[in-house]
């Protein structure tokens, strides 16, 4: 991952930019959810994990 600090301006608290990206990853995740159905949403996660770690 990058460096978050690159992105955040000074005046914003890192909490408040946490809670940001946390809402938009779960508007992603939930309209994913919805687009795919469920089966499929969890492989592509379970994809995603196997990849990143």
């Amino acid at each position: 991952m990058k460096p978050m600090n690159a992105i955040a301006r000074p005046r914003i608290s890192g909490l408040a930019l946490l809670a940001v990206t946390l809402g938009l990853l779960t508007g992603l995740a939930l309209a994913g959810w919805i687009a795919m159905g469920p089966d499929m949403f969890m492989a592509l996660i379970q994809n995603g994990l196997a990849t990143c770690f």
